[in-house]
């Protein structure tokens, strides 16, 4: 993590613990002004929707108004049988079990927040620059940002 005055921090927390994870952001992060949470790879690993929730709630109630909720995730939309493969390759090869989230799902987690367009799309449709090679193509990582009021 940054800040506009250089500082980089790490933090080695697990998020199924978000009291930790924002004690350690306190260190460097001033939470009096807007910030970008970036779960980017992280809620594949809470199994549960509720727990899901829970988490982001914890962590954005901390923020103030204007921060920023970026959420990347795998989903089986457009992939049934080979995300179930590669979610089945991974689990029994890893001891933090992986999950995907359809659009829905991944869009549930944001609810409360301003969702920015294009909205939760596959993360090769979120904006992509002019000339961008595939960015028609639906990819297996869905993509969202929304703002809190």
């Amino acid at each position: 993590m940054g800040s506009p005055e250089g500082a980089t921090d790490y933090i080695s927390a697990d998020v199924h613990d978000p009291g930790t994870v924002l004690d350690g952001a306190a260190r460097t992060l001033d939470f009096d002004r807007p910030v970008a949470l970036m779960m980017l790879g992280i809620l594949n690993y809470v199994g549960g929707d509720d727990e899901a929730r829970a988490i982001v709630d914890r962590l954005m109630g901390a923020l103030p108004s204007g921060s920023y909720l970026v959420i990347g995730h795998p989903t089986s939309d457009y992939d049934p049988e080979g995300m179930a493969e590669l979610l089945r390759i991974w689990n029994s090869a890893n001891p933090a079990e992986m999950r995907a989230r359809s659009r829905a799902e991944v869009t549930a987690l944001l609810e409360g927040l301003e969702l920015l367009e294009p909205g939760v799309v596959p993360a090769s449709r979120w904006r992509p620059a002019e000339g961008t090679l595939y960015a028609d193509r639906d990819v297996s990582q869905l993509c969202g940002i929304a703002r809190k009021p």
